[in-house]
């Protein structure tokens, strides 16, 4: 997790007032698959990004199980994009 909130700190850092960060994550049962890639929930987007204003504008299940010309082993697979803006 301390990884993840630095290289949050950091993206923050390119943001101003009228900036949109577009965050794709992808979700899957933690103890399936030991990463990278980790799974981040939308309760870690939350808290990692917690000053900001977070909109989840599209989410889908992903049924080949494939990401980023890979297939993960896992139960399910599910993708979101998030924008994210600076208050």
């Amino acid at each position: 997790k301390a990884l993840q909130q630095q290289y949050v700190t950091h993206l923050l850092s390119f943001l101003s007032a009228s900036t949109t960060l577009c965050l794709i994550t992808i979700e899957f049962p933690r103890n399936e698959l030991e990463g990278p890639p980790f799974p981040v929930f939308a309760e870690d987007v939350h808290t990692l990004f917690n000053n900001c204003q977070i909109d989840c504008i599209a989410s889908r299940e992903l049924a080949d199980k494939r990401f980023a010309q890979r297939t993960f082993q896992v139960s399910h697979l599910v993708e979101r994009l998030y924008f994210i803006t600076q208050p």
